[in-house]
Parts: structure tokens; sequence; C-alpha cells
């Protein structure tokens, strides 16, 4: 049964450390699809799904510049990028958490349109598909390998091709139609890959307009930068001289009155002890004589107040302004912060992209051709089953490669590990970066 319905290994490849004749194969072998190619390109989409979703998430995150159309522009070429990105491909993170949480539950996954959920509903088939294959060594149907008549040729059709109204529980239109639908699932899902990565290029060549080190849109973030950081600078003088212009009012006005009430006494006391004087030598005082002395007094004291009025309303409204001062400075310093914030993410955008550019295969090209292989091998898989159905006979049954039940079970040690890889497909092909480290799963898969 040398190559007949055997998993071709343009889908697979064993690890260095592992014998390729090893039946014992679970866990030693991975997808071709499963590399560093197909990582980035998780990355590269998950990246483009991250940009600000509308204009006030943009506007809380990078700010507000009324007087520069060139930020609203970049923030329509950030959403196109953006909702290719959704539209085309999917979220990774998302379809792994739910893929997970249909294992655990028993229920049914909701892949969706995009390119991750079609290639998750495909590997969803193609676990089914081998689960059918497995079934060659059941032994009902084994047995009809051995019977050279009629019957035995239509059940055994009816496996391979489904044909109905057989004594035995055949796939849906058998092994070659699953076969030929995967392989067509496959090669849709390459057409639909090829597109979207032709979106995504159109896309994040917009976008570069905007991120290169020499655009309109990096040199006015740098402007913003640099006016916030002037801003910042006056704000914080004004500031220093609005405290000083509050802590020197405050103390003038509680100097000025005790100052004045002290010189209003000592005078009044002077008077006092004058015209007291005046009175001893004529016969006595009289309150006629006192009065002025306790008038001026009462005078003295209530221009000190009067003084220390004006001068605490003045420190108060230094206070205020220097309040005032201290909201505008925060609000500078935001300002300095989201712009900075916007100038790093735009340099990150272009090294990203600039990286696209020199790595070979990041782009996705890899990972579609990955994607074709699949197509392929399920296509020539179903032609082969087609074939081996079409010519069963009644005199050449028993010559069948399938009929030997030793060569069968070795067919199925083949397939078993395939079987495994697609259920794994969310566990180990879709990886959330926003928990992960993808630089060490990238190694790992180098």
């Amino acid at each position: 049964m040398t190559g007949f319905l055997r998993p071709s290994q343009s889908l697979y490849s064993f690890n260095e450390s592992r014998d390729e004749n090893d039946p014992d194969i679970v866990g030693e072998m991975r997808f071709n699809l499963f590399s560093a190619d197909w990582l980035m390109l998780q990355r590269r989409v998950e990246s483009a799904r991250g940009l600000p979703e509308t204009r006030d998430v943009f506007d809380a995150q990078y700010g507000v510049y009324p007087d520069q159309p060139i930020f609203g522009q970049c923030y329509e070429a950030m959403k196109d990028l953006r909702s290719s990105a959704l539209d085309n491909f999917g979220g990774p993170a998302e379809l792994r958490t739910s893929i997970l949480e249909s294992a655990s539950t028993g229920g049914s996954t909701n892949y969706g349109s995009t390119f991750y959920g079609g290639l998750g509903k495909n590997m969803e088939e193609l676990r089914r598909f081998v689960l059918n294959l497995e079934q060659l060594s059941n032994p009902r149907i084994a047995s009809y390998w051995s019977k050279c008549d009629k019957e035995s040729v239509k059940v055994l059709k009816a496996y391979l091709l489904g044909k109905q109204n057989t004594g035995i529980s055949a796939p849906n239109n058998g092994l070659a139609y699953q076969s030929d639908q995967i392989g067509r699932e496959f090669n849709d899902l390459a057409m639909k890959l090829e597109k979207a990565l032709e979106a995504q290029r159109t896309y994040e060549e917009q976008l570069r307009k905007f991120t290169g080190e020499s655009s309109e849109m990096v040199a006015a973030t740098n402007k913003a930068i640099g006016e916030a950081k002037a801003n910042i600078k006056k704000l914080t003088k004004d500031r220093e001289a609005a405290y000083d212009a509050w802590l020197g009012f405050t103390i003038a006005a509680v100097t000025t009155s005790v100052g004045v009430a002290v010189i209003g006494t000592v005078v009044s006391v002077a008077l006092y002890a004058s015209i007291a004087a005046s009175a001893a030598a004529s016969g006595g005082m009289t309150l006629a004589l006192a009065a002025p002395a306790v008038a001026l007094q009462f005078s003295t004291i209530g221009i000190a107040a009067g003084l220390a009025s004006g001068l605490g309303a003045k420190a108060a409204s230094e206070r205020a302004s220097y309040d005032q001062l201290g909201r505008d400075l925060a609000a500078a310093r935001e300002t300095e912060r989201k712009a900075i914030n916007l100038g790093h993410d735009l340099a990150g955008l272009e090294a990203q992209m600039k990286r696209l550019d020199a790595e070979e295969g990041v782009s996705g090209e890899k990972v579609l051709k990955d994607v074709r292989a699949f197509g392929d091998v399920f296509t020539d898989l179903a032609q082969q089953l087609q074939g081996h159905a079409d010519n069963l006979t009644v005199n050449n049954i028993s010559d069948s490669p399938l009929a030997n039940v030793d060569a069968t079970a070795d067919l199925i040690v083949t397939w078993t590990p395939i079987k495994d890889l697609a259920d794994q497909f969310g566990r180990n092909m879709l990886v959330d970066y926003r928990s992960g480290d993808l630089e060490t799963a990238v190694k790992e898969v180098a």
C-alpha cells in the first residue's frame, strides 16, 4: 500500500530528534502550516486589529488636533487597515477561546466566514474525515473485503463513495466526496487568503504615507510634541510666579494688618499720655479731652482691617490663578503624553512594515503556499478513493490494498496524528499575543 491513501509530507514535518519511520509520532510532528511565518502573520493581523476602533478612541489615545487635518487622515488609514483585518481574517485570539470553550463544553463552534474561521472549520472537517477513514479497520467493514460477491462490492463502494441503502453506516456522501470537499474548501480558503493579503498590503501601503520618518504626519506629531513641551515649560514658569505672588500677598495681608494696628495703638497711647499730663496740670482730665485719642485708635484699627482685606482678596485671586495653572499644566502634560504615544506607535508600525518587506515569507506567501498544499493533498486523495471505488469489482475485491488488514492498520496509524494535529488547531496554532510571548513561539517552530 505504498503511497496509496497516505498523508502527503507536504502537510507535515517531524522534529529533527525523531525518526520518521517511528509510528508513535503523536506530538512529535507538526503541520508545515504551523511555522514562524504563520505566527508572524497572526501578529500582523493582531497588530492591525489593535488600531483605534473609532475617532473618539483615536482622540482619547493620541490627542485632539483640530487645526491639523492630517491627523484625521491618519485615523482613516488606520481604520481601513483595522477593518480589513477584522473582515478578512477575523480574530485568532477570539476564535481560539471559542474553540477551547466548545471542546470543554461539548458544544459547537461558530467559525464565521473569515479566513481564521474557515481554517478552523476545515480542520474540524479534516478530523471527521480521519475518524471515518479509521472505520476501514472496523471488523464489520473489513469482513466485506474477503467476500467476493456483489453485495460486498456494493457495501464497500457505499463507504468509499457514499451510496446509501446498504447494511452499514457510511459517512455522508462517502470518503471520496468528503475528501474532495475538504480539498475544495482549502482551495477556496487559499483564494480568500490571497485576496485578504492583497487588501492588507493595499491598506498597509496607505498607512505608510503617515508612518514614514519623512512623512507629513510624523513631522506634525513631532511639532505637537515640541509645542506641548514648550507649553509645559511656560505653564510651569507661570505657575511658579503665581505661587510666589499668592504667597507674597498672603504674607503682606497679615503683616500690614498687624503693623498698622500696632502703629495706631502706639500713637494713640502717646496722645492719650499727653492729654493726661495737660489735664493733671489743669486740675483734671475730662472725657472730651480723652476722646481724640480713643477715636484715633479705632480709626487706625479700621484702616488696618481695610488694607488687610484688600491684600487678602488679591492673595485669593493669585491662589485661584495658581490652581488654574496647575490644571492647565496637567492638561499640557497629558497632551504631550498622547502626542508621544502617537509618535511611538507610528514608529512601531513603520518598523513592522519594514520587517514585512525584509523578511521573506512573512507577508503571508508561505502561509498561502501551505494552505494550498492542504487543498492539493485532499483533492488527490479524493481522486484515489474515487478511482479505487470505481474499479472495484467482484473479481478484484480481494486484491485491494484495503483488503489487507495489517496494511489498513498501518495506513490508519499514519493518519491518526494528522487527526490529532487538526484537533489541536485551536490550542497550538492560534496564539493570543496579548498574553503570550511571540518570539518564544517563533523560536519553537523555526
